[in-house]
């Protein structure tokens, strides 16, 4: 999100001065970080349907 919002800021505020290419490049710099962090995490924290599994196979155990 900080990428979008500098690019957004450089775009309208900047534009007679700066580029898009520079806008471009300042997002990208700004969401490296992220990208890193979602790298070197264990795959179980980010996992978005973690609750979804636990429920449907806690379903699964009581219907067996």
């Amino acid at each position: 999100m900080v990428g979008f919002v500098f690019a957004a800021v450089i775009a309208n505020y900047f534009a007679g001065v700066l580029t898009w290419r520079f806008a471009f490049q300042v997002q990208a710099i700004g969401e490296l970080p992220i990208a890193l962090c979602f790298f070197f995490q264990d795959n179980k924290k980010i996992d978005v349907l973690a609750d979804q599994k636990a429920s449907s196979s806690a379903v699964e155990s009581i219907v067996a």
